[in-house]
C-alpha cells in the first residue's frame, strides 16, 4: 500500500509540474476552464505516449513488413514533438495545444494519404476537430471542422479526377462518397461543438460550485467567529450573573440582618422582595410569598383604603415619611407598625415602591407603661397633703404645681404656672 501511495505521489507531482509549466498555478486557480483544458492536454499527451510505447513493437513490425516508411517518419516526428510538448518549460499552453492539434491533423492526413480514406485517418481528423473544441473553444472547433471539410473535399476531388488514390479501396459511386463525407463532417461538427460546449458548461458549473464552496467557507469562518464572540459574551454574561448573584446574596444577607422589615412591591402593591424578618413577624412562609402576597392585604381592613391612597401618592412620585398602620398577621392577630415608603423609579418610570416597616409593639408598650407610670406619679402628687412644685432656675418660674400648692398660695392652677417662686416668697426669704 505504501508503494502504491508513493507511485501515486510521484505521478501527481509530475502531473502538477507539467501543468504548471503549461499555465501558472495562479491562473488555473482563478479559471477552472483553463485548469481542465490543461489537465486534458496533459492526459492526452501522457496517455498517447504511454499507448504508443506499448504499441511500438507491433507498429515497427507493420512498418517493416508493409514498407510504410512515410508513416514511420510521421510517427517518429509525432513522438519527438509529443515528448517535447510534455516536458518543455518554455512553451505556453496555447502553443502546446495548437501543436498537439496540428500533430493530430497531420497524422490523420498522413494515414489517409498513405493507407487511404477507408482507414484510421478520418478518425484522426474527427479527433482533431473535437480536441480543438476542448482545448481552444467553439471557435477553434468550427475552424477545425472547416479545415476537415476542405481537406476531405480536396482528397475526394483528387480521387475523382484520378490524380490520387486510384489504388485505394473506395466507394462504389460518387454519390456514396459525397454522402459519406457529408455525414462525417456533420457528425464531426455535432461532436466537436457539443464537446466544446459541454466542457465549457462543466467548467462553469465547477466554477460556480467552487465559488459556492468559497462562500460557504467564508460563512463557516464567519459563523466560527460569531460563535467565538457569542462564547465570550456568554462567559461575560455568566460572570456578570455570578457577580449579580453574589451581590444579591450580600444584599439579602444584609437585609435579613436588619431588625426592621425591608420590602419592595410592583405597581399593584404585590410584594417582589422582602427580608426574612417579614416572615417571622407576619407569620407567612416563603411558599406564601412565591404564590403572591399583596402589601395592602397585610393591613387590617380599616387601614386599607388610606393605604391605597398613600400607595397611589407614592406611585405618582411622592415620598412619604413614616405613616402608622395596624398590620394583620396570617393568623389574624394585629400589631402596630410605621411604614416609610419611596417610589422605585427606573428609566424615568415608576415601577413600584420600596421601604421599611418598623414594628411599634415594643414602643407602644413602653409608651403605655410610661403613661401608666406618669398617671400613678401624678395621682400620688395630687393626693398628697403637702405642696409639691417644680421650678426653673434661675428664673424661678413654676413648671409644675400640685393642687395643694395652689391652695396654699391662693392661686388657680393656670395662675400658679404664670408666676415664679420669687413671687410667692417674702423678700427676706429670697
Amino acid at each position: 500500500m505504501k508503494t502504491t501511495e508513493r507511485k501515486t505521489g510521484y505521478f501527481q507531482r509530475f502531473q502538477n509540474g507539467t501543468m504548471d509549466r503549461m499555465i501558472p498555478s495562479s491562473v488555473m486557480e482563478k479559471n477552472s476552464l483553463t485548469f481542465w483544458r490543461a489537465r486534458i492536454l496533459f492526459a492526452i499527451l501522457f496517455g498517447g505516449l504511454l499507448i504508443f510505447s506499448i504499441a511500438l513493437v507491433p507498429i515497427f513490425i507493420m512498418i517493416i513488413k508493409e514498407r510504410i516508411w512515410g508513416l514511420a517518419i510521421a510517427d517518429g516526428a509525432a513522438l519527438i514533438i509529443s515528448i517535447n510538448l510534455l516536458l518543455s518549460r518554455r512553451l505556453k499552453y496555447e502553443t502546446r495545444a495548437a501543436v498537439t492539434l496540428l500533430i493530430t491533423y497531420a497524422v490523420g492526413l498522413a494515414v489517409i494519404i498513405i493507407v487511404g480514406p477507408l482507414s484510421g485517418g478520418p478518425a484522426w481528423l474527427f479527433a482533431f476537430a473535437v480536441l480543438a473544441g476542448v482545448f481552444l473553444g467553439s471557435k477553434a472547433a468550427i475552424m477545425a471542422l472547416t479545415i476537415n471539410a476542405i481537406t476531405l473535399t480536396i482528397i475526394c476531388w483528387l480521387i475523382i479526377t484520378a490524380r490520387f488514390g486510384s489504388a485505394f479501396p473506395f466507394f462504389n459511386t460518387l454519390e456514396a462518397m459525397i454522402v459519406t463525407g457529408a455525414n462525417f463532417i456533420s457528425l464531426n461538427a455535432v461532436a466537436a461543438i457539443s464537446v466544446s460546449i459541454l466542457v465549457k458548461g462543466l467548467t462553469e458549473t465547477h466554477k460556480k460550485e467552487r465559488d459556492l464552496n468559497r462562500a460557504l467557507e467564508s460563512e463557516r469562518l464567519d459563523l466560527i467567529e460569531a460563535k467565538k464572540k457569542l462564547e465570550v459574551e456568554i462567559e461575560e454574561r455568566m460572570q456578570a450573573e455570578k457577580a449579580l448573584q453574589d451581590s444579591e446574596k450580600r444584599y439579602r444577607e444584609l437585609a435579613d440582618s436588619l431588625p426592621q422589615i425591608v420590602f419592595e412591591t410592583d405597581e399593584k402593591g404585590n410584594l417582589t422582595f422582602t427580608n426574612r424578618n417579614a416572615f417571622d413577624l407576619f407569620g407567612y412562609t416563603r411558599n406564601d410569598f412565591d404564590k403572591g402576597l399583596n402589601a395592602i392585604q397585610m393591613l387590617v381592613p380599616e387601614d386599607r383604603n388610606i393605604a391605597i391612597i398613600n400607595m397611589q401618592r407614592i406611585l405618582n412620585g411622592e415620598r412619604l415619611g413614616g405613616v402608622e398602620y395596624t398590620a394583620q398577621r396570617k393568623d389574624g392577630s394585629n400589631f402596630p407598625v410605621v411604614i416609610h415608603s419611596n417610589p422605585i423609579i427606573r428609566e424615568n418610570k415608576t415601577m413600584g415602591m420600596s421601604g421599611i416597616i418598623i414594628d411599634l409593639t415594643t414602643l407602644k408598650q413602653a409608651e403605655l407603661a410610661l403613661k401608666q407610670s406618669e398617671e400613678r406619679y401624678r395621682s400620688l402628687v395630687e393626693n398628697t397633703i403637702y405642696g409639691y412644685f417644680i421650678f426653673e432656675i434661675p428664673s424661678g418660674r413654676f413648671l409644675f404645681l400640685n393642687q395643694r400648692s395652689c391652695d396654699l398660695y391662693g392661686y388657680q392652677m393656670q395662675e400658679g404656672l404664670e408666676v415664679s417662686i420669687w413671687d410667692v416668697m417674702s423678700p427676706e426669704d429670697h
